[in-house]
Protein backbone atom coordinates (compact mmCIF):
# COMPACT_ATOMS: atom_id res chain seq x y z
CA UNK A 1 0.00 0.00 0.00
CA UNK A 2 1.24 3.79 -0.86
CA UNK A 3 2.43 5.83 1.95
CA UNK A 4 2.77 9.50 2.13
CA UNK A 5 4.07 11.77 4.13
CA UNK A 6 1.70 13.48 6.52
CA UNK A 7 1.80 17.18 6.32
CA UNK A 8 3.96 18.72 9.11
CA UNK A 9 1.79 21.56 10.62
CA UNK A 10 3.87 22.36 13.39
CA UNK A 11 6.12 23.40 10.74
CA UNK A 12 4.13 25.43 8.96
CA UNK A 13 3.15 27.12 11.65
CA UNK A 14 6.36 27.53 13.01
CA UNK A 15 7.13 29.17 9.42
CA UNK A 16 3.62 31.34 9.97
CA UNK A 17 4.94 32.71 13.56
CA UNK A 18 8.41 33.63 12.21
CA UNK A 19 7.02 35.47 9.27
CA UNK A 20 4.54 37.41 11.23
CA UNK A 21 7.10 38.34 13.96
CA UNK A 22 9.36 39.45 11.23
CA UNK A 23 6.61 41.86 9.74
CA UNK A 24 5.08 42.53 12.88
CA UNK A 25 7.37 42.42 16.01
CA UNK A 26 4.95 44.00 18.39
CA UNK A 27 2.38 40.98 18.45
CA UNK A 28 4.75 38.84 19.84
CA UNK A 29 3.55 37.72 22.63
CA UNK A 30 1.30 40.02 24.12
CA UNK A 31 -1.08 42.68 22.79
CA UNK A 32 -1.36 46.17 24.46
CA UNK A 33 -4.55 45.60 26.26
CA UNK A 34 -2.91 42.52 27.81
CA UNK A 35 -4.59 39.59 26.02
CA UNK A 36 -3.12 36.88 24.09
CA UNK A 37 -2.18 37.80 20.53
CA UNK A 38 -3.34 36.06 17.42
CA UNK A 39 0.08 34.37 17.10
CA UNK A 40 -0.43 32.50 19.95
CA UNK A 41 -3.84 31.60 19.88
CA UNK A 42 -3.15 29.77 16.46
CA UNK A 43 -1.94 27.41 18.59
CA UNK A 44 -4.99 26.13 20.23
CA UNK A 45 -6.25 25.68 16.64
CA UNK A 46 -7.47 22.38 15.76
CA UNK A 47 -5.13 20.14 13.94
CA UNK A 48 -6.19 16.71 12.30
CA UNK A 49 -3.95 13.99 12.52
CA UNK A 50 -3.44 10.78 10.43
CA UNK A 51 -3.89 7.56 11.98
CA UNK A 52 -4.27 4.49 9.27
CA UNK A 53 -4.13 1.54 11.87
CA UNK A 54 -5.98 0.70 14.85
CA UNK A 55 -4.14 0.14 18.15
CA UNK A 56 -3.30 -3.53 19.15
CA UNK A 57 -4.96 -4.35 22.37
CA UNK A 58 -2.54 -6.65 24.34
CA UNK A 59 -4.83 -9.16 26.26
CA UNK A 60 -4.21 -10.06 29.54
CA UNK A 61 -5.37 -13.49 29.55
CA UNK A 62 -2.55 -14.07 26.74
CA UNK A 63 -5.23 -15.60 24.22
CA UNK A 64 -5.52 -14.70 20.49
CA UNK A 65 -6.90 -15.54 16.88
CA UNK A 66 -4.45 -15.35 14.09
CA UNK A 67 -6.80 -13.05 12.51
CA UNK A 68 -5.85 -10.54 15.75
CA UNK A 69 -2.83 -10.10 14.05
CA UNK A 70 -3.22 -10.84 10.10
CA UNK A 71 -5.45 -7.58 9.75
CA UNK A 72 -2.45 -5.37 10.51
CA UNK A 73 0.58 -5.31 7.65
CA UNK A 74 4.44 -4.93 7.07
CA UNK A 75 5.88 -2.71 10.04
CA UNK A 76 3.08 -2.64 12.54
CA UNK A 77 2.19 -6.59 12.28
CA UNK A 78 5.98 -7.48 12.77
CA UNK A 79 6.32 -4.97 15.70
CA UNK A 80 2.22 -6.23 17.14
CA UNK A 81 3.35 -9.83 17.05
CA UNK A 82 6.81 -9.00 18.69
CA UNK A 83 4.70 -7.34 21.58
CA UNK A 84 1.89 -10.05 22.10
CA UNK A 85 3.89 -13.59 21.30
CA UNK A 86 7.01 -12.59 23.04
CA UNK A 87 5.48 -9.81 25.63
CA UNK A 88 8.48 -7.30 24.46
CA UNK A 89 9.44 -4.45 21.91
CA UNK A 90 11.05 -6.39 18.78
CA UNK A 91 14.87 -6.19 18.67
CA UNK A 92 16.85 -4.26 15.91
CA UNK A 93 18.11 -7.53 14.61
CA UNK A 94 15.03 -9.54 15.04
CA UNK A 95 12.82 -7.09 13.28
CA UNK A 96 14.56 -6.05 10.39
CA UNK A 97 15.14 -9.91 10.08
CA UNK A 98 11.57 -10.74 10.18
CA UNK A 99 10.77 -7.96 8.25
CA UNK A 100 12.89 -8.75 5.47
CA UNK A 101 11.46 -12.24 5.03
CA UNK A 102 7.93 -10.98 4.79
CA UNK A 103 8.66 -7.90 2.03
CA UNK A 104 10.59 -11.07 0.23
CA UNK A 105 7.59 -13.49 0.17
CA UNK A 106 9.70 -16.38 1.34
CA UNK A 107 7.79 -15.79 4.47
CA UNK A 108 4.02 -15.26 4.88
CA UNK A 109 2.42 -13.50 8.23
CA UNK A 110 1.56 -17.19 9.32
CA UNK A 111 5.51 -18.11 9.06
CA UNK A 112 6.26 -15.13 11.44
CA UNK A 113 3.50 -16.05 13.43
CA UNK A 114 4.70 -19.55 13.42
CA UNK A 115 8.30 -18.98 14.33
CA UNK A 116 8.18 -16.46 17.03
CA UNK A 117 5.43 -18.93 19.20
CA UNK A 118 7.08 -22.12 18.88
CA UNK A 119 10.70 -20.25 19.32
CA UNK A 120 12.32 -20.76 22.86
CA UNK A 121 11.12 -17.30 24.50
CA UNK A 122 7.57 -18.15 22.78
CA UNK A 123 7.21 -20.96 24.61
CA UNK A 124 8.68 -19.76 27.59
CA UNK A 125 5.70 -17.24 26.98
CA UNK A 126 3.22 -19.58 26.48
CA UNK A 127 0.93 -17.27 24.86
CA UNK A 128 -2.55 -18.90 22.73
CA UNK A 129 -3.38 -18.32 19.30
CA UNK A 130 -5.70 -19.88 17.85
CA UNK A 131 -6.10 -20.83 14.63
CA UNK A 132 -2.33 -21.02 14.13
CA UNK A 133 -1.29 -24.84 14.03
CA UNK A 134 -3.47 -25.42 11.03
CA UNK A 135 -2.36 -22.94 8.70
CA UNK A 136 1.53 -23.38 10.06
CA UNK A 137 1.04 -27.18 9.58
CA UNK A 138 0.41 -26.61 5.84
CA UNK A 139 2.98 -24.04 5.27
CA UNK A 140 5.38 -26.48 6.68
CA UNK A 141 4.12 -29.46 4.05
CA UNK A 142 4.60 -26.54 0.98
CA UNK A 143 8.33 -26.82 1.64
CA UNK A 144 8.35 -30.33 0.74
CA UNK A 145 10.15 -31.05 -2.23
CA UNK A 146 7.89 -31.86 -5.01
CA UNK A 147 4.97 -32.45 -2.98
CA UNK A 148 5.19 -30.07 -1.57
CA UNK A 149 5.10 -27.94 -4.96
CA UNK A 150 2.52 -29.91 -5.54
CA UNK A 151 0.48 -29.16 -2.43
CA UNK A 152 0.81 -25.50 -3.52
CA UNK A 153 -0.60 -25.69 -7.34
CA UNK A 154 -3.25 -27.87 -5.45
CA UNK A 155 -4.32 -24.93 -2.69
CA UNK A 156 -3.73 -21.53 -4.78
CA UNK A 157 -6.08 -23.54 -6.99
CA UNK A 158 -8.82 -24.21 -4.57
CA UNK A 159 -8.06 -20.62 -3.14
CA UNK A 160 -8.20 -18.76 -6.60
CA UNK A 161 -11.61 -17.39 -6.12
CA UNK A 162 -11.12 -16.49 -2.48
CA UNK A 163 -7.42 -14.65 -3.85
CA UNK A 164 -9.49 -12.75 -6.24
CA UNK A 165 -12.16 -12.05 -3.72
CA UNK A 166 -9.31 -10.75 -1.36
CA UNK A 167 -7.65 -8.62 -3.71
CA UNK A 168 -10.54 -6.85 -4.73
CA UNK A 169 -11.11 -6.35 -0.96
CA UNK A 170 -7.58 -4.83 -0.38
CA UNK A 171 -8.43 -2.51 -3.64
CA UNK A 172 -11.35 -1.33 -2.00
CA UNK A 173 -9.47 -0.83 1.50
CA UNK A 174 -6.63 0.73 -0.42
CA UNK A 175 -8.83 2.84 -1.98
CA UNK A 176 -10.59 3.75 1.60
CA UNK A 177 -7.09 4.07 2.94
CA UNK A 178 -6.30 6.67 0.18
CA UNK A 179 -9.42 8.67 0.88
CA UNK A 180 -8.62 9.18 4.99
CA UNK A 181 -4.99 10.62 3.31
CA UNK A 182 -7.24 13.12 1.01
CA UNK A 183 -9.38 13.81 3.70
CA UNK A 184 -6.95 14.47 6.13
CA UNK A 185 -5.00 16.52 3.31
CA UNK A 186 -8.08 18.73 2.75
CA UNK A 187 -8.81 19.49 6.87
CA UNK A 188 -4.80 20.17 7.03
CA UNK A 189 -5.43 22.74 4.30
CA UNK A 190 -8.70 24.31 5.36
CA UNK A 191 -7.01 24.59 8.86
CA UNK A 192 -3.90 26.17 7.72
CA UNK A 193 -6.15 28.46 4.34
CA UNK A 194 -7.61 29.95 8.00
CA UNK A 195 -4.19 30.91 9.73
CA UNK A 196 -3.03 32.14 6.22
CA UNK A 197 -6.19 34.65 5.79
CA UNK A 198 -5.86 35.91 9.45
CA UNK A 199 -2.17 36.51 8.75
CA UNK A 200 -2.25 38.21 5.58
CA UNK A 201 -0.18 37.93 2.31
CA UNK A 202 2.86 37.63 4.20
CA UNK A 203 2.10 33.58 4.34
CA UNK A 204 1.07 33.32 0.60
CA UNK A 205 3.26 30.86 -0.49
CA UNK A 206 2.41 28.85 2.22
CA UNK A 207 -1.18 28.08 0.07
CA UNK A 208 1.32 27.66 -3.18
CA UNK A 209 2.70 24.46 -0.91
CA UNK A 210 -0.42 23.33 0.02
CA UNK A 211 -1.43 23.10 -3.77
CA UNK A 212 2.07 21.55 -5.12
CA UNK A 213 1.18 18.98 -2.60
CA UNK A 214 -2.15 18.15 -3.74
CA UNK A 215 -0.65 18.12 -7.53
CA UNK A 216 1.77 15.43 -6.45
CA UNK A 217 -1.19 13.12 -4.59
CA UNK A 218 -3.12 12.81 -7.61
CA UNK A 219 -0.35 11.25 -9.63
CA UNK A 220 0.74 8.99 -6.97
CA UNK A 221 -3.07 7.61 -6.03
CA UNK A 222 -3.15 7.19 -10.11
CA UNK A 223 -0.26 5.01 -10.14
CA UNK A 224 -1.32 3.00 -7.20
CA UNK A 225 -4.52 2.15 -9.27
CA UNK A 226 -2.91 1.42 -11.98
CA UNK A 227 -0.60 -1.45 -10.22
CA UNK A 228 -3.76 -2.55 -8.73
CA UNK A 229 -5.29 -3.30 -12.11
CA UNK A 230 -2.12 -5.14 -13.30
CA UNK A 231 -2.04 -6.98 -10.20
CA UNK A 232 -5.46 -7.77 -11.05
CA UNK A 233 -4.66 -9.37 -14.41
CA UNK A 234 -1.91 -11.17 -13.61
CA UNK A 235 -4.65 -13.35 -11.39
CA UNK A 236 -6.55 -13.60 -13.94
CA UNK A 237 -3.94 -15.06 -15.99
CA UNK A 238 -2.86 -17.55 -13.17
CA UNK A 239 -6.22 -18.63 -12.75
CA UNK A 240 -6.48 -19.60 -16.81
CA UNK A 241 -3.26 -21.47 -16.20
CA UNK A 242 -4.49 -23.15 -13.40
CA UNK A 243 -7.29 -24.11 -15.01
CA UNK A 244 -5.14 -25.43 -18.05
CA UNK A 245 -2.75 -28.23 -15.51
CA UNK A 246 -6.10 -29.20 -13.56
CA UNK A 247 -6.13 -31.94 -15.84
CA UNK A 248 -2.84 -33.04 -14.96
CA UNK A 249 -2.99 -32.28 -11.03
CA UNK A 250 -6.64 -34.21 -10.96
CA UNK A 251 -4.61 -37.63 -10.86
CA UNK A 252 -2.01 -36.86 -8.10
CA UNK A 253 -4.49 -35.29 -5.84
CA UNK A 254 -5.28 -38.38 -3.59
CA UNK A 255 -1.44 -39.69 -3.14
CA UNK A 256 -0.72 -36.05 -2.64
CA UNK A 257 -3.49 -36.10 0.27
CA UNK A 258 -2.46 -39.25 1.88
CA UNK A 259 0.86 -37.71 2.16
CA UNK A 260 0.11 -34.37 3.28
CA UNK A 261 -2.12 -36.38 6.11
CA UNK A 262 0.99 -38.40 7.00
CA UNK A 263 3.17 -35.34 7.56
CA UNK A 264 0.58 -33.60 9.25
CA UNK A 265 0.06 -36.26 11.89
CA UNK A 266 4.34 -36.18 12.09
CA UNK A 267 4.43 -32.51 12.02
CA UNK A 268 1.63 -32.05 15.43
CA UNK A 269 3.76 -34.63 17.17
CA UNK A 270 3.35 -33.99 20.94
CA UNK A 271 6.39 -32.59 23.10
CA UNK A 272 6.51 -36.18 24.88
CA UNK A 273 6.93 -37.82 21.67
CA UNK A 274 9.15 -35.36 20.24
CA UNK A 275 11.28 -35.86 23.26
CA UNK A 276 11.12 -39.43 22.66
CA UNK A 277 12.56 -38.59 18.87
CA UNK A 278 15.48 -36.76 20.42
CA UNK A 279 16.19 -39.35 23.18
CA UNK A 280 16.53 -41.71 20.72
CA UNK A 281 18.67 -39.69 17.53
CA UNK A 282 20.76 -39.05 20.64
CA UNK A 283 21.13 -42.90 21.41
CA UNK A 284 21.69 -43.34 17.87
CA UNK A 285 24.57 -41.01 17.56
CA UNK A 286 26.44 -42.26 20.46
CA UNK A 287 26.48 -45.97 19.02
CA UNK A 288 27.28 -44.90 15.20
CA UNK A 289 29.29 -41.95 16.12
CA UNK A 290 32.10 -43.44 17.79
CA UNK A 291 33.23 -42.34 21.24
CA UNK A 292 34.46 -39.05 21.99
CA UNK A 293 37.65 -40.34 22.69
CA UNK A 294 37.59 -41.56 18.72
CA UNK A 295 35.96 -38.11 17.65
CA UNK A 296 38.43 -36.34 19.56
CA UNK A 297 41.52 -37.66 18.25
CA UNK A 298 39.59 -37.42 14.26
CA UNK A 299 39.04 -33.46 15.11
CA UNK A 300 42.21 -32.97 16.38
CA UNK A 301 42.93 -32.79 12.65
CA UNK A 302 41.35 -29.52 12.01
CA UNK A 303 43.68 -27.97 15.03
CA UNK A 304 46.09 -26.59 13.14
CA UNK A 305 43.72 -24.52 11.15
CA UNK A 306 42.49 -22.48 14.12
CA UNK A 307 45.99 -21.39 15.86
CA UNK A 308 45.62 -18.15 14.72
CA UNK A 309 42.66 -17.88 16.65
CA UNK A 310 42.48 -16.37 20.49
CA UNK A 311 39.87 -17.13 23.31
CA UNK A 312 38.41 -13.21 22.25
CA UNK A 313 37.30 -15.05 18.73
CA UNK A 314 34.05 -15.43 17.58
CA UNK A 315 33.56 -19.10 16.91
CA UNK A 316 30.31 -20.69 16.63
CA UNK A 317 29.98 -24.51 15.52
CA UNK A 318 26.58 -25.36 13.74
CA UNK A 319 25.08 -28.66 14.48
CA UNK A 320 27.13 -29.35 17.98
CA UNK A 321 25.67 -32.80 18.46
CA UNK A 322 27.28 -34.31 21.82
CA UNK A 323 29.47 -31.07 22.07
CA UNK A 324 33.00 -33.13 20.81
CA UNK A 325 34.23 -30.30 18.95
CA UNK A 326 33.51 -27.41 21.50
CA UNK A 327 35.14 -29.76 24.16
CA UNK A 328 38.25 -29.99 22.68
CA UNK A 329 38.72 -26.32 21.68
CA UNK A 330 37.81 -25.34 25.35
CA UNK A 331 40.98 -27.64 25.79
CA UNK A 332 42.89 -25.48 23.56
CA UNK A 333 41.68 -22.16 25.92
CA UNK A 334 39.37 -20.76 23.27
CA UNK A 335 35.83 -19.61 23.75
CA UNK A 336 32.82 -21.48 21.33
CA UNK A 337 29.45 -21.90 21.02
CA UNK A 338 26.69 -24.23 19.20
CA UNK A 339 23.55 -24.36 18.14
CA UNK A 340 21.73 -27.74 18.60
CA UNK A 341 18.38 -28.77 17.60
CA UNK A 342 18.42 -31.98 19.38
CA UNK A 343 17.17 -30.57 23.11
CA UNK A 344 18.78 -34.15 24.82
CA UNK A 345 22.32 -33.76 23.14
CA UNK A 346 22.16 -29.52 23.90
CA UNK A 347 21.38 -30.41 27.50
CA UNK A 348 24.12 -32.74 27.88
CA UNK A 349 26.24 -30.06 26.21
CA UNK A 350 25.36 -27.42 28.84
CA UNK A 351 25.94 -29.93 31.85
CA UNK A 352 29.59 -30.56 30.45
CA UNK A 353 29.80 -26.60 30.60
CA UNK A 354 29.80 -25.76 27.15
CA UNK A 355 27.88 -22.75 25.60
CA UNK A 356 25.18 -24.65 23.48
CA UNK A 357 21.74 -23.13 22.32
CA UNK A 358 18.88 -25.09 21.46
CA UNK A 359 17.35 -23.07 18.02
CA UNK A 360 17.19 -24.03 14.47
CA UNK A 361 19.95 -23.07 13.04
CA UNK A 362 18.47 -20.49 10.20
CA UNK A 363 16.82 -18.52 13.05
CA UNK A 364 19.70 -18.00 15.09
CA UNK A 365 21.43 -17.12 12.69
CA UNK A 366 19.33 -14.98 10.90
CA UNK A 367 19.74 -12.83 14.75
CA UNK A 368 23.01 -12.79 14.55
CA UNK A 369 25.01 -9.07 13.00
CA UNK A 370 27.13 -8.62 9.71
CA UNK A 371 30.43 -9.57 9.78
CA UNK A 372 30.71 -10.87 13.14
CA UNK A 373 32.17 -14.24 13.17
CA UNK A 374 35.31 -15.41 13.22
CA UNK A 375 35.24 -19.07 12.69
CA UNK A 376 31.83 -21.37 11.41
CA UNK A 377 32.34 -25.18 11.55
CA UNK A 378 29.71 -27.44 10.59
CA UNK A 379 30.33 -31.04 10.77
CA UNK A 380 27.88 -34.07 9.26
CA UNK A 381 24.97 -31.52 9.19
CA UNK A 382 25.09 -30.95 5.58
CA UNK A 383 24.35 -34.35 4.42
CA UNK A 384 20.80 -33.75 5.89
CA UNK A 385 19.74 -30.74 3.72
CA UNK A 386 18.24 -30.27 0.50
CA UNK A 387 20.64 -27.90 -1.94
CA UNK A 388 18.02 -25.00 -1.36
CA UNK A 389 18.45 -25.02 1.93
CA UNK A 390 22.50 -25.75 1.95
CA UNK A 391 22.65 -22.48 -0.09
CA UNK A 392 20.36 -20.57 2.44
CA UNK A 393 23.30 -21.96 5.14
CA UNK A 394 26.29 -20.83 2.84
CA UNK A 395 24.16 -17.47 2.91
CA UNK A 396 23.91 -16.92 5.95
CA UNK A 397 27.03 -17.90 7.17
CA UNK A 398 29.04 -15.39 4.39
CA UNK A 399 26.47 -13.03 5.95
CA UNK A 400 27.88 -13.82 9.35
CA UNK A 401 31.36 -14.41 8.93
CA UNK A 402 33.96 -11.62 9.17
CA UNK A 403 36.08 -10.66 6.38
CA UNK A 404 38.88 -13.32 6.42
CA UNK A 405 36.99 -15.53 8.56
CA UNK A 406 37.50 -19.28 8.01
CA UNK A 407 34.25 -21.23 7.26
CA UNK A 408 35.41 -25.63 8.08
CA UNK A 409 32.74 -28.31 6.40
CA UNK A 410 32.93 -31.95 6.81
CA UNK A 411 30.45 -34.21 5.26
CA UNK A 412 30.70 -38.22 3.94
CA UNK A 413 32.84 -38.70 0.98
CA UNK A 414 30.77 -41.03 -2.03
CA UNK A 415 33.23 -41.12 -4.19
CA UNK A 416 33.70 -44.26 -1.30
CA UNK A 417 31.27 -46.38 -2.77
CA UNK A 418 30.54 -48.57 0.42
CA UNK A 419 29.82 -45.33 2.20
CA UNK A 420 27.76 -43.83 -0.63
CA UNK A 421 25.48 -46.85 -0.90
CA UNK A 422 25.40 -48.34 2.40
CA UNK A 423 27.42 -47.06 5.46
CA UNK A 424 25.75 -43.39 4.43
CA UNK A 425 21.65 -44.64 4.77
CA UNK A 426 22.58 -46.20 8.37
CA UNK A 427 21.31 -42.85 9.47
CA UNK A 428 17.54 -42.81 8.68
CA UNK A 429 17.80 -38.65 8.77
CA UNK A 430 19.99 -38.64 6.08
CA UNK A 431 19.21 -36.88 2.75
CA UNK A 432 21.56 -37.67 0.24
CA UNK A 433 25.40 -37.29 0.14
CA UNK A 434 27.34 -34.39 -1.88
CA UNK A 435 29.60 -34.16 -4.03
CA UNK A 436 33.22 -32.96 -3.40
CA UNK A 437 33.55 -30.80 -6.37
CA UNK A 438 29.87 -29.64 -5.99
CA UNK A 439 30.37 -28.54 -2.83
CA UNK A 440 33.27 -26.87 -3.68
CA UNK A 441 31.70 -25.11 -7.31
CA UNK A 442 28.29 -23.80 -4.59
CA UNK A 443 30.93 -22.20 -2.28
CA UNK A 444 32.91 -20.10 -5.25
CA UNK A 445 29.54 -19.34 -6.67
CA UNK A 446 28.60 -17.85 -3.37
CA UNK A 447 32.03 -15.81 -3.12
CA UNK A 448 34.08 -17.66 -0.92
CA UNK A 449 37.56 -17.71 -1.80
CA UNK A 450 40.75 -19.58 -0.74
CA UNK A 451 38.84 -22.95 -1.31
CA UNK A 452 40.92 -25.87 -0.05
CA UNK A 453 39.73 -29.70 0.05
CA UNK A 454 40.92 -32.29 2.22
CA UNK A 455 40.11 -36.23 2.47
CA UNK A 456 39.55 -37.91 5.56
CA UNK A 457 40.04 -41.29 7.49
CA UNK A 458 40.77 -43.55 5.00
CA UNK A 459 40.01 -47.73 5.01
CA UNK A 460 42.71 -49.59 6.77
CA UNK A 461 43.97 -52.53 5.27
CA UNK A 462 43.46 -52.52 2.17
CA UNK A 463 43.51 -55.41 -0.16
CA UNK A 464 44.28 -53.41 -3.61
CA UNK A 465 47.94 -52.34 -2.98
CA UNK A 466 49.03 -52.48 -6.45
CA UNK A 467 50.22 -49.52 -8.49
CA UNK A 468 48.57 -49.91 -11.97
CA UNK A 469 45.45 -48.23 -12.60
CA UNK A 470 42.70 -50.42 -11.73
CA UNK A 471 43.92 -51.32 -8.15
CA UNK A 472 44.46 -47.79 -7.53
CA UNK A 473 40.63 -47.37 -8.83
CA UNK A 474 39.50 -50.03 -6.96
CA UNK A 475 41.23 -48.93 -3.83
CA UNK A 476 39.94 -45.54 -3.88
CA UNK A 477 36.07 -46.80 -4.69
CA UNK A 478 36.10 -49.31 -1.66
CA UNK A 479 38.90 -48.55 0.98
CA UNK A 480 39.26 -44.46 -0.39
CA UNK A 481 38.28 -41.49 2.42
CA UNK A 482 35.24 -42.02 4.13
CA UNK A 483 34.87 -38.28 4.71
CA UNK A 484 36.47 -35.02 3.38
CA UNK A 485 36.65 -31.51 4.61
CA UNK A 486 36.11 -28.07 3.05
CA UNK A 487 37.95 -24.90 3.96
CA UNK A 488 36.67 -21.44 2.55
CA UNK A 489 37.44 -18.21 3.91
CA UNK A 490 35.24 -14.51 3.35
CA UNK A 491 36.77 -12.19 1.36
CA UNK A 492 38.60 -9.67 2.54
Amino acid sequence: MMTTPELDVDQLMTTIREAATRRHPNIAAYNSDGKVSLLQKQQTVHRPRLNLSAEFAIRSDDTYHAGDFTKYHDRDFVRNAYRAILKREPDEAGFLHNLTLLRSGVYNKIDILASLRYSDEGKLNNVTIDGLRFPATIRTLERIPIAGYLLQMLISLARLPAMIRHQREFQGYLVAQQLTIADHVNDTERVVASELERHGSTLATLSDQLHTLDQTMLPRLLAEEEKLQRTEAELLLLSERLSAQQGVLHGLTTEVNTLAQNLATEENRTLDELREWDQFYASFEEQFRGTAAEVEERLRFYLPFVKGLTPESSILDVGSGRGDWLDLLRKEGLNPRGIEMNEVLAERSRQQGLDVVSSEMMIYLGHQENDSLDLVTVFHLIEHFNVGKLIRLLDEIKRTLKPGGLLILETPSPENLVVAACNFYADPTHYKPIYPQTLIFLLDRKGFGDLKLKYLHPVDNSPFTGKDDGSEQLNTWFFGPRDFAVFARKAQ
